[in-house]
């Protein structure tokens, strides 16, 4: 069975289009809005294995996993009280996994990583993954979602500056972003080790209370800037401009935190996307 993200035949729970497929061996995903399932037509035991499916190719990467599977927490919760032993399928482990799954009142045990025989299985809709350059109005439905959960609490902005270093945990493309130069140069801040966070909600907290924030490119600077409200945001590297180009969904994210904030991107100066020292220099008046 293929299903592509302009299937028809979908089951629809509220804003919600997927498919249930009995008795899954393997499916793959093609041209990131498109799966291939295959299953056999045998019967289903009463004692049946049940997933949503949410193991996008790409979402081994911090902000494909929020973009491409968080955004379908709220019909993971909603499909719990239909099949109160469903399960969560990711792509493979992360730390970040459970404390976020956390913040969104998804227990540990329900997080798997792969399925067992005599399942049923539920696929949402292919159109999440940010590899395909388009964007639907559903997604945006889904989104709007995940925003306002991560946004449901205000804070009083009691902190001028806070840095937020690349750290190396999960880390999906391995490379240095080394701002130690500004690190050493600023007096006043507050440094936030994002791998050390055992609670989201402080992360969150931390966000959302600072004036000025300096972060990384990419997922972190995403990430961060979907919660920061009235920020200027200092983004270590240039990535997501280009990025926002050429994939829409990017463009989506990228243009919902402009609105909201000042968002300021310091080029790879001194070397390139792989390897590249940021220096204070380069941010000084900024601050």
């Amino acid at each position: 069975m293929i299903i592509t993200k302009d299937s028809i035949d979908y089951i629809k729970n509220g804003i919600y289009k997927y498919f249930i497929i009995n008795n899954v061996i393997n499916y793959n995903y093609e041209n990131f809005n498109s799966i291939i399932i295959f299953n056999i037509n045998n019967k289903i035991e009463d004692q049946t294995n049940y997933y949503l499916i949410l193991a996008f190719p790409f979402s081994n990467a911090v902000f494909h996993w929020i973009a491409e599977c968080c955004v379908y927490f709220d019909l993971y919760h909603k499909l719990k009280l239909q099949y109160p032993l469903l399960k969560i399928v990711f792509l493979i482990k992360k730390n970040y996994h459970k404390i976020i799954c956390e913040y969104f009142n998804i227990n540990d045990n329900d997080i798997v990583y792969s399925i067992n025989e005599n399942n049923t299985c539920i696929f949402p809709l292919p159109i999440s993954m940010l590899n395909d350059p388009t964007i639907c109005d559903d997604y945006k439905l889904y989104s709007n979602i995940l925003l306002n959960k991560l946004n449901n609490l205000n804070f009083e902005k009691k902190k001028d500056l806070l840095i937020l270093p690349r750290q190396i945990k999960d880390n999906h493309h391995t490379r240095i972003n080394n701002c130690s130069d500004i690190l050493n140069n600023i007096q006043k801040k507050i440094i936030l080790n994002t791998d050390d966070i055992t609670d989201f909600s402080e992360q969150i907290k931390y966000i959302k209370e600072s004036n000025t924030i300096i972060v990384s490119d990419g997922s972190a600077f995403l990430l961060n800037g979907i919660i920061a409200r009235n920020s200027k945001i200092i983004v270590l590297g240039d990535i997501v401009i280009s990025q926002s180009n050429d994939y829409l969904k990017i463009k989506y994210y990228y243009d919902i935190i402009s609105s909201i904030n000042n968002v300021i991107f310091i080029p790879y100066l001194h070397g390139n996307y792989d390897n590249n020292n940021f220096l204070y220099d380069d941010i000084n008046r900024y601050l």
